[in-house]
């Protein structure tokens, strides 16, 4: 059953908008998902980032729903999209790693 595979996971949701959003689903419930800390991926100059989906909710403490019938495709992110979602989602500041200076 799907909400045992993507529960708890982070996955990356299409919309049929097109836009890409990379989420943690806390939930899967008849109609919606609901999941937690939603970003969308933007294209910059130097590549994808992300961006949160709201701006005008509360949306690093409440959960937020996405409909079912606005999601086109669901899979599993890339490892470095998921590091990087964890490294954005997170309070927690991860220290870059030491390197040796020559």
């Amino acid at each position: 059953m799907l909400q045992e595979i993507i529960k708890d996971k982070v996955m990356t949701l299409k919309l049929v908008t097109g836009e890409e959003v990379i989420t943690k689903v806390t939930e899967v419930l008849d109609d919606r998902y609901r999941v937690s800390k939603p970003f969308a991926f933007i294209m910059q100059k130097v590549g994808p980032a992300m961006a949160p989906m709201f701006l005008s909710v509360d949306w690093e403490n409440e959960p937020v729903d996405i409909m079912k019938s606005a999601v086109t495709m669901i899979a599993n992110p890339k490892k470095e999209m998921v590091d990087g979602y964890n490294a954005v989602s997170s309070k927690i500041a991860i220290p870059p790693k030491p390197k040796i200076i020559t």
